[in-house]
């Protein structure tokens, strides 16, 4: 009687144990073999908590958390509408301002942006979206513009809409949104020096010369055949002895002096010493180096009768080497 009840107890107890492992192999393929963890509830529900909790928005808050007030502000209680654009809305933006991380963004002109992916004074679903401009957070507008879907800006695309949060709504987009005031120097030359924090100096001193020097550098030239800035950044006009902006008209020869009326890229430079015209005057340029791995690279020119910065440039066709002085 003794041994068949051991010999039951043995296989209850085989039993319960095959059943508790199938069971935990269950649970394990249930909770761990989701498709992706966009749909995972953040443990913040306010919008930033919405926006980190999803992988494909990761650009959008490293960029968002350079900025304490708007995330500050997109944590806090409120009536919040934040068009979020993906990392490969990011990656395309990225591309046709010339740089590649988010971080080599001027900060004023990257605040600028996410600002205007902000509107912080209703929460709106796709449903409440009508023809029309929403003030957004940089005080521009956005154009909205709903048929069977809802287009931004004309050409921007909601993919994932009416993502709730305790303090808004998200709303995903295919695009970064460009504000009206950015637009003109958007896929122009001026673009790369814009949106670049090693090139701030030199937009402070486009902003402060004459309105047609911008004019001109959003042109093709006055041949029509484009252009070509050799760009002086931060640390050229530091070395230049310039800490301060000269006068108007000094700031309109020395700009000048750094544009050519042609698209000219290094390779299609001469080697050796020579001289370049320029919307100015005639650049001296020595070339110095021409490394197969760098296909662009820094020369320097002097000209005795320049003023100092003109003896300290740094070319910047796409994206090339540090600044090499003489």
């Amino acid at each position: 009687m003794n041994r068949h009840f051991e010999k039951y107890i043995r296989l209850f107890s085989h039993t319960w144990l095959s059943l508790t492992m199938a069971c935990l192999v269950f649970s394990f393929f249930v909770t761990g073999c989701g498709s992706d963890d966009d749909d995972t509830p953040p443990n913040d529900p306010s919008i930033i908590g919405e926006i980190q909790s999803k992988p494909s928005l990761s650009t959008l808050f490293t960029a968002l958390e350079k900025y304490p007030d708007l995330t500050s502000t997109l944590t806090s209680p409120g009536t919040f509408t934040v068009f979020a654009p993906t990392n490969q809305a990011f990656d395309d933006f990225l591309t046709k301002i010339g740089q590649t991380d988010v971080n080599e963004i001027s900060e004023d002109v990257l605040k600028n942006v996410l600002q205007y992916h902000m509107v912080v004074t209703a929460t709106l679903s796709t449903g409440q979206l009508v023809n029309g401009n929403l003030k957004s957070a940089n005080n521009e507008d956005i154009a909205v513009a709903v048929s069977a879907d809802v287009k931004l800006n004309g050409v921007v695309n909601i993919v994932m809409p009416n993502i709730e949060a305790t303090n808004g709504v998200v709303h995903i987009i295919d695009a970064v949104l460009i504000p009206p005031s950015v637009l003109p120097v958007f896929s122009t030359i001026v673009a790369i020096p814009y949106f670049d924090r090693d090139f701030t100096t030199l937009m402070a001193a486009i902003n402060a010369a004459d309105p047609t020097i911008l004019t001109t550098l959003l042109g093709n030239g006055p041949s029509g055949k484009k252009l070509t800035i050799f760009a002086p950044t931060n640390d050229a006009f530091v070395a230049a002895g310039i800490t301060t902006l000269p006068d108007q008209a000094s700031l309109n020869a020395m700009l000048k002096y750094h544009v050519i009326d042609d698209e000219i890229l290094t390779d299609e430079l001469p080697t050796g010493s020579t001289t370049i015209p320029t919307l100015d005057g005639n650049l001296y340029v020595t070339w110095l180096s021409r490394a197969p791995a760098v296909p662009r690279q820094t020369f320097w020119q002097r000209s005795p009768t320049r003023p100092p910065i003109s003896r300290y440039l740094h070319q910047r066709m796409l994206r090339s080497n540090s600044c090499t002085q003489p």
